[in-house]
């Protein structure tokens, strides 16, 4: 056959055929979201040109092996594979760019995932059974951009992070600091991860990331008291997210001693699941020249907080166009579940 494209997405198909398809010149190929528990052995030996291939929200339990013989594979994206135990080495894939394995029963790395040197974006998220691997295969990845293993048990150290100089993003768990040379951190910790404090005079995180999102984290009463966030004078988003302990985000320690101000930058901030919110700014008493760039405040789920914003402090924020309060029950003057614009 002379197809360079075929999309099967979604078509209800539950079985493949067991004589391998000659496709030669096939480079694309979306099998996601159908019934597939079985692919035969030798389904894709015909199928030299394959660049991309999409399995997800299948019903596979395994791979078959002719699949790492896919050399011109760019992409394989196995998502929501949930019964999915075994991917064959890929390691002969050495143009693959894209490894999606997420959500399935994986236990260990595919066997010589440390040699797809081309690889930039590796994503194990949410593979609950996956356990810790030896550190130098991550090490390996050098052209690695995006990469996540957050939701499983696999931590990872920031020394490891640190080699690898072409992060982007990252989310990951770890016992440390999260403090990364990435542009986009998405810090997601273990249950039981260690103080904030070990590690991070040996840390920084680089003036030029833009967004960050702190999830679960309970070592700080104050956003602004994260000292590797004081030098970080392009950030326009902050999420925060079920962090027990947090109960502001700008107070005295926003103003350093040089006439710095932390997270006066920060565009839009996204605040949820935080029991202990109070205010946005506790015990301060800004002078009039100081304006922050805040223009999007959403604030969901923080019952401890009674004042969105004091009304005299408006004069600081000259860009704040949009507020969104949902399921704060002891806000003043706001519904459980209301948008306001200012």
């Amino acid at each position: 056959m002379d197809l360079d494209r075929v999309s099967l997405m979604a078509s209800e198909i539950s079985e493949l055929p067991s004589r391998p398809p000659v496709c030669p010149w096939l480079t694309t190929l979306l099998l996601q979201r159908n019934d597939l528990v079985v692919i035969p052995d030798p389904f894709f030996t015909n199928m030299s040109s394959l660049a991309v291939l999409d399995l997800s929200h299948n019903l596979i339990s395994s791979l078959p092996e002719s699949i790492s013989n896919l050399e011109n594979l760019h992409a394989i994206i196995l998502d929501g594979c949930e019964d999915l135990e075994y991917v064959p080495s890929p390691k002969k894939l050495n143009s693959l760019k894209v490894f999606k394995l997420s959500c399935s029963e994986i236990e260990e790395l595919p066997e010589g995932i440390e040699e797809l040197m081309n690889l930039r974006k590796l994503d194990l998220s949410k593979n609950q059974r996956l356990g810790t691997f030896p550190s130098w295969k991550l090490r390996m990845l050098s052209k690695l951009q995006h990469l996540r293993i957050d939701g499983t048990r696999a931590e990872v150290s920031p020394e490891d992070l640190l080699c690898l100089k072409q992060l982007k993003v990252v989310a990951v768990n770890s016992q440390y600091t999260r403090a990364y040379q990435v542009s986009d951190i998405s810090a997601v910790p273990s249950s039981e991860s260690e103080p904030f404090g070990i590690g991070v005079d040996q840390l920084e995180v680089p003036t030029d990331i833009d967004s960050f999102r702190l999830d679960g984290f309970n070592d700080f009463i104050c956003l602004s008291d994260i000292p590797w966030l004081k030098d970080a004078t392009d950030l326009c988003k902050c999420e925060v997210l079920c962090c027990n302990r947090l109960e502001s985000i700008f107070s005295s320690s926003s103003f350093s001693e040089d006439g710095q101000i932390s997270l006066l930058t920060v565009e839009r901030f996204y605040l949820q699941n935080l029991p202990r919110y109070r205010v946005l700014f506790d015990g301060i008493s800004l002078p009039h020249s100081v304006c922050f760039n805040l223009s999007i405040l959403s604030i969901w789920n923080c019952d401890t907080v009674k004042n969105i914003l004091p009304v005299q402090l408006l004069q600081n924020l000259p860009n704040l166009s949009f507020q969104n309060v949902v399921e704060c029950k002891n806000v003043e003057g706001h519904n459980s579940r209301r948008s306001r614009h200012e």
